[in-house]
């Protein structure tokens, strides 16, 4: 059997974790948390999901929320000036 360590058990880690499971490799997970505050603890990102992703978790029957969470229907990006809070550059885009 194939070994593998992953560094980091977020969104992205786990899913390549029962990815490789799912093909028969060994799997270590290394991170800072414990495997409770990993399974009930809050989500560590605020990450939008794209199709990509989306599908990886559906393919694995990781899309367990997939039924709550809305979808993305457009993005966008502000920066700000931090010496007068003005905007100093903004773009959004719609599906």
């Amino acid at each position: 059997m194939r070994r593998i360590a992953i560094v980091g058990a977020g969104q992205s880690g786990l899913q390549l974790g029962l990815g490789l499971l799912d093909t028969g490799y060994e799997v270590t997970m290394i991170t800072n948390r414990t495997a409770d505050e990993i399974r009930q603890g809050k989500v560590m990102s605020s990450q939008c999901m794209f199709h990509t992703a989306l599908q990886t978790e559906r393919d694995l029957g990781l899309n367990f929320w997939e039924e709550q969470c809305p979808a993305v229907e457009g993005i966008g990006l502000a920066l700000v000036n931090p010496e007068n809070g003005s905007k100093a550059f903004e773009w959004s885009a719609l599906n």
